[in-house]
């Protein structure tokens, strides 16, 4: 028997789009401030006259690929290969990523010690989301980090 794409069947996924929204925002609100602590500052000690050799990561590089592969208007990558590699649509995605990075300062792109900023938001979330969503390593996600 086939089914067919009726009203029923939408008002069912927008109720059941609503209860994941829901959910996502009772986590959010209620689980994801008692999960993280913030840190105190940490200070560097140098040796005497020693320098440091920065790297340059290009991390701002690495957040416009991103953005343009996945998150652009006309993406690189379509939607159903943005649902196989993070397992979920792209507004979901969105919607996680906003609540996140606006509740959690370690989600936030600031500077480091040396005034460069560091990953953005999006960065993170992404790196995060795809740990999660395989089970891999930090090292299995780095690209575009």
């Amino acid at each position: 028997m086939l089914f067919q794409n009726s009203s029923s069947s939408k008002s069912f996924e927008e109720d059941q789009n609503q209860e994941i929204d829901q959910m996502i925002d009772e986590i959010i609100t209620h689980h994801l401030p008692n999960t993280f602590s913030p840190r105190g500052p940490r200070r560097q000690t140098m040796n005497d006259g020693e320098s440091r050799i920065l790297a340059d990561r290009n991390r701002e590089e690495g957040h416009n690929r991103l953005f343009n592969d996945y998150f652009a208007v006309n993406p690189v990558y379509s939607k159903k290969k943005f649902r196989r590699r993070f397992r979920m649509r792209r507004p979901l995605f969105c919607r996680i990523m906003n609540k996140v990075v606006e509740n959690d300062i370690f989600m936030q792109q600031r500077r480091n010690a040396a005034g460069k900023l560091g990953l953005s938001g999006l960065q993170k979330c992404t790196a995060a989301i795809r740990m999660l969503a395989y089970g891999l390593a930090p090292d299995g996600v780095d690209e575009y980090v």
